[in-house]
């Protein structure tokens, strides 16, 4: 899971999302945004670390922790992209949907997105194309399936696996 903050004034509006946009149009901002003069924050969550936060139903409290990080190095107002509804507190605005309607949160979402893309790019490299790496995607689960990719690139917490591994599972009964 990539993370990643910029700070500066907050701009509401309506932006396009980051999964909406090509990826030629992401490259495109991704250089555009790494051009501008602001302070740009990127968390890089391992899957072991997510199993971990998961495991325990707790894995948006792990990406407030890494809210509160970024709030305790820029006293700039927070605005976040966040799968639940958590309103204003603590100097933050954390909501879904932020990337939509705040542009540094908008920026944050394309230079996350990008940076992801670059990894999954490096690791298609290294073990062949296995697709998009997420669990939808049919060519990533084929590589899961065969055992392509190490396991320390794979979050043993997605459902995907757990089928995978049920249903390995019942190969051998």
């Amino acid at each position: 899971m990539v993370i990643a903050a910029i700070v500066s004034d907050i701009e509401f509006g309506r932006f396009k999302d980051s999964k909406d946009m090509s990826r030629d149009l992401r490259s495109k901002r991704f250089q555009e945004l790494l051009q501008q003069d602001k302070k740009m924050y990127v968390f890089i969550v391992s899957p072991k670390t997510i199993d971990y936060y998961r495991s325990r139903k707790l894995l948006n409290k792990l990406e407030l922790k890494i809210l509160r990080l970024i709030r305790s190095m820029s006293k700039m107002p927070i605005v976040a992209d966040f799968p639940e509804n958590l309103g204003k507190f603590d100097g933050m605005i954390v909501k879904p949907g932020m990337d939509k309607s705040c542009l540094c949160t908008s920026e944050a979402s394309v230079i996350a997105k990008v940076l992801r893309d670059s990894l999954i790019r490096h690791l298609r490299h290294r073990f062949g194309d296995f697709g998009s790496g997420y669990p939808s995607d049919q060519r990533t689960i084929e590589f899961l399936k065969k055992g392509l990719i190490p396991k320390r690139y794979i979050r043993s917490s997605w459902k995907t696996i757990k089928r995978i591994n049920n249903n390995s599972l019942m190969d051998y009964l």
